[in-house]
């Protein structure tokens, strides 16, 4: 006897994310939800992989809002914390450049607040509203500084005259004067000083400006010397954790 399996109800028990309903709609309605639901765990799952290069296994995605969606979810979302450096760095090279998500990136990367509590308005008012300061983690600080290098990415994709403002943005975070002044948040387990925080700030800065000046393509190397790890990923002692 001959099984009929239910393609949805598979990919349910494997995680997939397709939600069943209760009355099973018609195939066709039913097939292109499944898509999707298959398309955001491939995205999930390449942002979660540490072994080798990140940004060709996103060149599938990029440009496509689901995936845009996704990652934004994730970025939200606590339970990835482990993840958010490359996710941060994914959402920057998958979105096409949208002033009011790089405005958020600006604001994610000055704040202490996490991702979900930054939203989309220009940094500057931002900057008077929100208040809070203070040491964060090594796991938060880790997607911050990257958020510079998402940046980077997204302003590549425009044309100079629409993106002009985050273009000055980042080439005025590669002086460590600025970044000191802006960015509200120190390292809390103190592996950081002062010195060191300003010159990972720049060092990353400078990743973005570098990639703002680029004609957007499919594959960029983001390490600044050969030996280290690819410098989207998250370090060696936040894998560990």
């Amino acid at each position: 006897m001959i099984m009929q399996v239910n393609l949805c109800g598979l990919l349910v028990a494997l995680g997939c994310g397709c939600l069943p309903t209760v009355a099973q709609p018609p195939s066709g309605v039913l097939v292109p939800d499944c898509a999707r639901a298959v398309e955001a765990a491939s995205l999930a799952a390449a942002v979660r992989i540490y072994q080798g290069a990140l940004l060709p296994r996103l060149a599938p995605f990029v440009g496509d809002p689901q995936a845009v969606s996704v990652l934004v979810s994730m970025l939200e979302d606590e339970d990835e914390r482990l993840f958010w450096p490359p996710i941060v760095v994914a959402l920057g090279y998958i979105a096409p450049y949208d002033p009011g998500l790089a405005n958020r990136l600006v604001n994610y990367l000055e704040s202490p607040r996490p991702f979900r509590e930054c939203d989309s308005r220009a940094p500057a008012i931002f900057r008077k509203t929100d208040t809070r300061s203070g040491a964060i983690p090594m796991d938060e600080y880790e997607p911050k500084v990257r958020a510079l290098v998402a940046l980077g990415f997204l302003v590549a994709k425009a044309d100079m005259s629409i993106s002009a403002a985050h273009r000055q943005y980042l080439s005025d975070a590669t002086g460590s004067s600025f970044l000191k002044v802006n960015v509200r948040w120190t390292q809390k387990e103190k592996y950081l000083s002062e010195t060191d925080r300003a010159e990972l700030l720049v060092k990353f800065a400078n990743l973005g400006y570098k990639q703002s000046r680029q004609r957007f393509a499919g594959q960029v190397k983001l390490s600044i010397h050969s030996k280290k790890q690819i410098e989207c990923e998250p370090s060696a002692a936040l894998v560990r954790k």
